[in-house]
């Protein structure tokens, strides 16, 4: 059963889809012979991708090229895609400018820093944003029902998702008392606002007392000044969530402390974390192939409303659940989309 929504993210991507119109070309024996269809557009479409990492290998990638290609939009067909990314020593707007001066017909932007920066380089291509928390709230368009300019997207719900990750930590169990948020940041960027501001939200209601950790590469948890915690939750940057090195660590750091701990990715609960809930990635990923085949296809990104993600997935890890000694109420086991064992 599908949890409910929380209370209140290179080349292989594409433009030029085919109409269903079929075209006369000519006539046999008096018969007209309909041609294949014809692709929308008379060149290839350019899509721009920019992230602080690459987006393959990803569930999330997978599903992107497969809503585009659903769309009948083929690499090397009808389609050219240019991928920038920048690791932590680079610089995102060098990125963003080289992609605008490419001038792709649309360009998709993983994170806010990504999609600010992208922005601030252009207002005339159609930039088509995923993985940003408070897109309002950040200065990113003007509003969620009309973005007004030349940015939209999916907004990932990111505050009020965290604040759900920790409700149902506190669920599973309520002995909790001190719960340390890791923020596993991508390029150095710092745990969105919204998102704070939403777990510290959350604490209060729960009678929680949180600390805000931030973690880099595999290194774990610092030691000392964590000893009062007894519980974690974990939230990464953008595609952070792919490196499984990094995931063991945590997931192991985590499990040496006793802490019960809920993440913001299936694969920390493969890797044997207790619980992830997350929107669902495919879900997510098809809107975003969606929008952007409405702006080829005309339409104008600032009458586009920003969507929100609508399914969401509680994973539960059975074996690490009966290891910490936890029984999952009933409030929980009916979210829950899938156990592992």
């Amino acid at each position: 059963m599908k949890p409910s929504a929380p209370p209140c993210t290179r080349r292989g991507f594409l433009r030029g889809a085919c109409r269903g119109t079929c075209v006369l070309l000519g006539l046999v024996s008096g018969c007209a012979v309909p041609a294949s269809p014809e692709p929308r557009t008379a060149h290839a479409v350019r899509i721009g991708i920019l992230a602080s990492q690459a987006l393959d290998p990803s569930p999330e990638g997978t599903a992107f090229r497969e809503g585009l290609s659903r769309r009948g939009y083929t690499e090397g067909r009808n389609l050219t895609t240019h991928f920038r990314n920048a690791g932590p020593s680079e610089s995102l707007a060098l990125r963003a400018e080289e992609l605008v001066a490419l001038k792709p017909d649309v360009i998709v932007t993983l994170g806010t820093e990504a999609t600010r920066v992208t922005a601030t380089s252009t207002r005339a291509i159609p930039i088509v944003m995923t993985e940003c928390s408070d897109p309002v709230g950040d200065g990113l368009v003007a509003s969620l029902g009309r973005p007004g300019a030349n940015v939209t997207g999916v907004s990932t719900l990111g505050a009020q998702v965290s604040a759900k990750r920790l409700e149902l930590l506190k669920e599973v169990a309520p002995g909790l008392s001190e719960v340390v948020v890791a923020w596993t940041a991508d390029g150095g960027q710092p745990l969105p606002a919204a998102d704070e501001r939403g777990l510290h939200a959350a604490a209060l209601g729960l009678g929680l007392r949180l600390r805000f950790v931030l973690l880099n590469g595999a290194a774990g948890l610092a030691a000392g000044a964590l000893a009062s915690v007894d519980g974690l939750v974990v939230l990464s940057g953008v595609f952070n969530r792919s490196y499984s090195a990094e995931q063991r660590a945590i997931v192991a750091d985590a499990a040496q402390r006793g802490w019960p701990a809920v993440y913001d990715a299936r694969s920390y609960v493969e890797a044997g974390g207790l619980m992830s809930y997350a929107a669902h990635p495919a879900d997510q990923y098809e809107r975003l192939a969606a929008i952007v085949d409405r702006i080829l296809r005309g339409a104008s990104p600032a009458d586009l409303p920003v969507e929100q993600p609508t399914k969401f997935d509680l994973v539960v890890n059975s074996t690490t659940a009966r290891a910490f000694g936890l029984t999952l109420p009933p409030s929980v086991l009916v979210q829950t989309t899938e156990f592992i064992q």
